[in-house]
């Protein structure tokens, strides 16, 4: 499979639901973890750019759909603003995925988590 490409439609709040209209931009990078709660499970994410800013998304559904894509490119359209402490707070509209990690998985002829765990066949003398 090359790199997928799959359009996902809007994630819930759009801009200026809650009174503020943020600057409208489309952005790229990676889904990752951005806030845990006591048991570990992640229960906040942030789309990682290439220039390590961090865009935190917003929407709970938004949050549920992204999930989903977590270590994934996505590009993803919506509305930024600075939060009082500093953080970029992303409203999103809607994201597609463009990388979702299994193009490098078969170039180098690996099969996904099938390759893990077969250790004692390589420890043969």
């Amino acid at each position: 499979m090359s790199a997928a490409k799959k359009k996902e439609g809007n994630s819930g709040s759009g801009a200026g639901k809650d009174g503020k209209d943020g600057k409208k931009v489309t952005i790229n990078g990676i889904v990752a973890p951005w806030d845990w709660d006591a048991n570990d499970d992640v229960i906040a994410v942030a789309i990682t750019t290439n220039d390590d800013k961090d865009f935190v998304i917003r929407s709970k559904a938004a949050i549920r759909q992204l999930m989903r894509h977590m270590d994934e490119k996505v590009e993803a359209s919506g509305a930024v603003e600075p939060s009082d402490s500093g953080e970029l707070l992303f409203t999103m509209a809607d994201f597609e995925v463009i990388d979702d990690g299994q193009e490098w998985a078969e170039e180098e002829n690996w099969e996904a988590e099938e390759d893990w765990g077969d250790e004692e066949e390589d420890e043969k003398p």
